[in-house]
């Protein structure tokens, strides 16, 4: 029923957005489309501790996500990546504008997450770029 998909992913996204405001503005989220949230941290202003921000950000997402029970009665699991470097954002569009952020960095933050192990329950698995565990 696609009815409870959205009901799900607002009440799991929702959960998401408490976490993260605990976090101020280190993180900030950019973006959710369908089941994926995009956060930042260090932008748009540098910050030396991203990448620890967003580690602490993986955890708290982590938390609230496996409390929110999916349309199939299981906790709903995330895939965590995370990267580091340059990035461009901005303001995208006229009619439905939106800050939207672009670069390498996003690129591979995403394909680490799509190669991450589903977090669930106790486990939590974050996939790393060689850039990011170097810092």
């Amino acid at each position: 029923d696609m009815h409870r998909v959205i009901e799900w992913l607002n009440e799991a996204f929702s959960a998401m957005d408490r976490e993260l405001k605990k976090m101020g503005s280190k993180v900030v989220k950019v973006e959710t489309f369908q089941n994926l949230i995009l956060v930042v941290s260090g932008c748009p202003e540098k910050s030396a501790d991203h990448a620890e921000h967003c580690a602490r950000a993986a955890v708290l997402l982590h938390r609230a996500a496996v409390q929110v029970t999916r349309p199939d009665g299981q906790s709903t699991s995330l895939r965590i990546g995370i990267s580091s470097g340059s990035i461009s954002a901005g303001v995208v569009g006229a009619q439905s504008p939106r800050f939207s952020v672009f670069g390498d960095a996003v690129n591979t933050a995403s394909r680490m997450a799509s190669t991450a192990d589903a977090s669930s329950g106790f486990s939590i698995s974050v996939h790393l770029s060689e850039t990011t565990a170097g810092l």
